[in-house]
């Protein structure tokens, strides 16, 4: 990409046209368009293989994966979660007639705050549902604790995570179920779709048939779900992308190192911490701007052709749809609230090359200085 072009938040990964079609002619030559096709079983076989977690569903999209795991695990009543995310997260809560607790994070790494998530527990919370902020990972051991001792679900929203450990952990691996989005924003990508990983079998068999309309049988509904299945030709996209895959994660490990590089011991702003413990975090590179300056520097890249985002803004406990279904939205969130205020996720992708981190990092210290 030249340094003249604009510059994007993320810019999805894309196979060959070549890759894509060879893939492509066996759903077309077959006409089995989806219903859990050849690719489909191909696709699932290779990320459980990748991420070496034992049941791996493959959805349409990541909302839905959170829909389909929130009925598998019947929550219902409130389940605690972050106001700090994409509205995705809450917002399949609320489809599925759960009232998310909103609660705040923590200060360093921006996931939920287990202190919190116990000082909120009430008689009528079915689950907590944490979120992997820009792939750090949460405090899986101190939420399992909770979880287990008040005996309720432990899932965690990972879009921003997939190939992400912890202590040399898959972090799928971890809670009672994890999901995944592979939007054409993330790392991986089918285009659009999601997965849901879980370690119990009982528990994945239900959310196969929760995907699939609770179809057991041609002639058997045991269970009323939804449409949740991935295409086969998403499934293509996938399986085509993942050619690239670890060569893509390395471009944006030298695209991370110079922004490190540029942008270490910057006044005015910080980088945002990994949680001791985990791989590389390489779906978003995120800074804190402080002292109010967060807005002029968004502007200031905006003018200069690079599209940074202030992600998450605002909270959903600020946004007015929520706060009239959630009544914890008009709580005190002041971690959340800070990084609402500071964060700044920079163009972070394959297609970058190292002369525009450094580009985008010299504007960010004109801007602030």
């Amino acid at each position: 990409m030249s340094a003249t072009l604009p510059l994007y938040v993320t810019t999805p990964s894309v196979p060959t046209e070549a890759e894509l079609v060879a893939l492509l002619r066996t759903a077309l030559e077959s006409r089995r368009l989806s219903n859990a096709g050849p690719l489909n079983h191909q696709l699932k076989l290779r990320l459980s293989e990748m991420i070496k977690v034992p049941h791996l569903s493959l959805t349409s999209n990541g909302t839905a994966a959170i829909e389909v795991v929130a009925r598998a695990l019947e929550f219902r009543g409130k389940v605690i979660t972050t106001p700090f995310t994409f509205p995705a997260t809450a917002a399949a809560l609320i489809w599925t007639g759960v009232t998310p607790l909103f609660v705040d994070v923590e200060e360093d790494f921006l996931t939920i705050d287990p202190d919190a998530v116990e000082q909120a527990m009430e008689d009528n919370v079915s689950g907590i549902l944490g979120v992997h902020v820009y792939g750090n990972p949460c405090d899986v051991v101190r939420l399992d604790a909770i979880s287990k001792k008040h005996g309720i679900p432990l899932v965690y929203d990972g879009a921003h995570a997939f190939g992400s450990t912890y202590n040399n952990v898959d972090v799928s691996r971890y809670g009672d179920a994890t999901t995944f989005s592979f939007h054409a924003t993330k790392i991986f990508t089918t285009a659009e779709g999601g997965a849901i990983c879980v370690n119990s079998p009982e528990l994945h068999r239900r959310i196969e048939l929760l995907s699939n309309f609770g179809i057991e049988s041609e002639d058997s509904v045991v269970d009323i779900g939804i449409n949740a299945k991935m295409s086969e030709i998403h499934a293509a996209f996938g399986l085509a992308n993942l050619l690239h895959y670890h060569d893509d994660l390395e471009r944006r490990r030298e695209i991370r190192d110079c922004y490190d590089e540029a942008l270490a011991n910057v006044k005015g702003i910080s980088i945002l911490r990994d949680r001791p413990g985990i791989s590389d975090r390489l779906q978003y590179y995120v800074i804190r701007v402080r002292d109010g300056k967060r807005d002029n520097v968004q502007r200031d890249l905006k003018s200069c052709g690079v599209f940074a985002r202030r992600y998450f803004y605002p909270l959903l406990s600020d946004i007015k749809a929520y706060r009239r279904v959630c009544p914890s939205a008009s709580n005190s969130f002041p971690n959340a609230s800070r990084a609402a205020a500071e964060v700044l996720a920079l163009p972070l992708s394959a297609n970058m090359k190292k002369e525009d981190a450094f580009r985008v990092a010299s504007i960010i210290k004109t801007s602030i200085s």
